[in-house]
C-alpha cells in the first residue's frame, strides 16, 4: 500500500470490491 495524503484512510476489500473511506468520504471501486 502506498502512502495516501490525508488523515485516516480505511480500505476494506469485499467480494473483489475495494471500499475506501477517508475523512467521512466513501469511495467504491466500481464507480
Amino acid at each position: 500500500m502506498e502512502s495516501l495524503h490525508g488523515t485516516t484512510v480505511l480500505a476494506v476489500r469485499r467480494d473483489g470490491r475495494v471500499v475506501i473511506g477517508g475523512d467521512g468520504q466513501v469511495t467504491l471501486g466500481n464507480t
